[in-house]
């Protein structure tokens, strides 16, 4: 069911009893992750993020039936984060990034 499909759609009433400890269990996940990023150089943050958005982007493809070069995907990252010089890279694969 989609939210707009809901009867009390959009006159949703809260309940804080249900709402405040799912997200301090969010809060409590989220932190030692935050932790982690303030530990990390400006360089070892963007290439971790790099390495996830190449991941995401050849999977995303993968679904939609497009295939990748792999090296293309990373070069476009790269290049559009700001970490390094990359290579030319299709405008395709540029796209999908």
């Amino acid at each position: 069911m989609w939210v707009w499909e809901d009867k009390k759609w959009p006159k949703f009433i809260d309940d804080n009893s249900t709402i405040v400890p799912r997200l301090e269990k969010c809060i409590q996940g989220v932190s030692p992750l935050k932790q982690l990023r303030n530990m990390l150089t400006l360089e070892q943050y963007l290439g971790w993020e790099a390495v996830v958005l190449l991941n995401k982007t050849l999977s995303s493809a993968k679904i939609k039936g497009e295939l990748f070069y792999r090296d293309s995907v990373r070069s476009s990252i790269v290049n559009k984060l700001g970490i390094s010089k990359g290579n030319k890279y299709p405008q395709q694969s540029d796209s999908m990034v």
